[in-house]
């Protein structure tokens, strides 16, 4: 007889796979390292006023401002899942209008000079990153790429203006040597009587400074397991073998009767 029999063997197979785990957000608020604004009129500075100036002047007179962060409290491998760039507005100067944060290019001091007193040994200006250096902007009014990173409409009067800046954090933990902040300007310096007063690192109220908040986190990377079962199927045959035994008897009778052409004659023996 042919009969199957199946066995079921189960292999555990181990695999290892990469995953990658993120660590609980950690949040940053940063205090400017250095602010400064910048005039137009090129005998003027403000590092040390409690008013950082941007936009139009009444006179005509072009106001930027400058403002630098140390981010490297910050590991330096931390992914950046967000940060803002955010000032409170001091004084709500004709109107609402948009104002622009674009990355500075050029090393820069924030100097000794406020509130718009004639410049002196460096400070930072109009035609220089800082006076007395024998250094200069490659393009009066400061050296910062052509696009803004981030761009918000300053309007009413101690509202805080954001901007988002979480790709340019990102850079500057990759290549701290780029970090020289930004450049705050109106995005269309064309429109007169836009002047915007932002609140500086040396306002009196602390709780209205400039911050920088960083939302962020490290990458690890973990081993996960997987358990995959495979079945083997295997047949076994049995076989049954019968023998039969065959007995051969043989019987002697004495009969009695003789036959001879079929007649039936009795004979006695």
């Amino acid at each position: 007889m042919r009969g199957p029999c199946f066995c079921l063997v189960a292999l555990l197979l181990a695999t290892v796979l990469p995953g990658t785990v993120a660590q609980a957000r950690t949040v940053t608020t940063l205090s400017p390292l250095a602010d400064a604004s910048i005039y137009s009129e090129t005998d003027r500075a403000n590092g040390r006023g409690d008013k950082i100036e941007v936009g139009i002047s009444r006179a005509a007179a072009v106001r930027r401002g400058l403002i630098r962060f140390d981010v490297s409290g910050i590991p330096a491998d931390a992914t950046v899942q967000a940060a803002s760039l955010n000032l409170v507005l001091d004084g709500n100067n004709f109107g609402p209008h948009v104002v622009a944060a674009h990355r500075v290019t050029t090393v820069w001091a924030e100097g000794p000079a406020a509130n718009g007193a004639t410049a002196g040994s460096g400070d930072v200006t109009w035609l220089s990153p800082s006076l007395g250096s024998g250094r200069t902007w490659s393009n009066q009014g400061g050296d910062f790429f052509p696009f803004a990173t981030s761009v918000a409409t300053a309007n009413a009067e101690r509202s805080t203006v954001s901007f988002n800046v979480k790709q340019d954090v990102q850079d500057f933990l990759s290549n701290s040597a780029s970090n020289e902040g930004w450049l705050l300007k109106i995005a269309d310096e064309g429109i007169s009587q836009s002047l915007k007063r932002f609140v500086s690192r040396e306002f009196h109220d602390a709780s209205q400074h400039p911050v920088l908040v960083v939302t962020w986190f490290i990458p690890t990377t973990t081993t996960t397991g997987t358990t995959s079962t495979s079945f083997v199927e295997t047949t076994t045959t049995l076989t049954t073998t019968t023998t039969l035994t065959t007995t051969t008897t043989t019987t002697t009778v004495s009969h009695w009767y003789h036959w001879k052409r079929r007649v039936r004659r009795p004979l006695y023996v």
